[in-house]
């Protein structure tokens, strides 16, 4: 069974346009020539604009083309993201002058708003919209998801084969999300677990390889908190960076 690649790599419409001609009668009319040697010109840079702009292929927009394509063409806002710092209202030069009553005290929260980055607002769309995956939400279909957004550059699909670096629990209606930040390979002293002079006597020393970027972990979380990526409304769902 052949299956497209996604994204594509090149047109998947036609290239060219039929071009436009004059009647016979006025074929010998240098104007009326150039009038639609030009015409087709034009035609032609707009057929080929739309045959390689890949309007739907959001992983190559930038900017506010890629706010463009993703609300027209799949409904979606770029979202914003919080880092969860609260604001204080209170102490002295927190707030304006007659609006606040004296001696009060509040906490705004969140505060600290970021507009996502082209490259995550990719991420999210891939995690609503990418169907490699099927429809069935299960353990496994949540790990895909996962490790596609912390790995993705710009929402591109890649292999999700390997899910060891994301762990999930299910206690009643709560799913926990461990993002393992990386693996710590130990190496003792035992005979013939190192080379000649290569550790101490019963010493212990270990490589640390990351996973993921650390980043990317805590961008997954915001994401989840925010409620931008879509999951069953039916259960919570919370994400643990370790």
């Amino acid at each position: 069974m052949v299956t497209n690649p996604f994204p594509p790599s090149g047109p998947t419409t036609l290239t060219t346009t039929i071009p436009s001609y004059l009647y016979v009668q006025y074929a010998d009319d240098d104007a009326l020539q150039a009038f639609v040697v030009a015409y087709n010109q034009q035609v032609q840079n707009y057929v080929a604009w739309f045959a390689t702009g890949q309007l739907a292929n959001y992983t190559v927009q930038v900017g506010l083309l890629l706010d463009w394509v993703a609300e027209g063409l799949y409904g979606m806002v770029r979202p914003s993201l919080s880092s969860q710092v609260a604001l204080t209202e209170g102490p002295f030069n927190t707030f304006a002058i007659d609006g606040f009553v004296i001696n009060g005290y509040k906490v705004l929260a969140p505060q600290n708003i970021v507009a996502v980055s082209d490259d995550v607002f990719k991420r999210i769309m891939t995690w609503n919209f990418y169907k490699g995956d099927g429809s069935t939400f299960s353990v496994q279909w949540l790990k895909r998801r996962c490790v596609q957004f912390l790995n993705g550059t710009n929402g591109v699909p890649i292999s999700t084969a390997n899910t060891q670096a994301v762990s999930v629990s299910v206690a009643g209606s709560v799913w926990t999300i461990t993002l393992n930040a990386g693996i710590r390979t130990i190496q003792t002293g035992p005979f013939n677990t190192f080379t000649i002079d290569g550790i101490e006597i019963n010493g212990t020393r270990s490589t640390f390889t990351p996973s993921m970027p650390t980043v990317n972990a805590q961008l997954l979380q915001e994401a989840m908190n925010a409620g931008v990526l879509i999951v069953p409304f039916e259960y919570t769902f919370v994400v643990n960076v370790g």
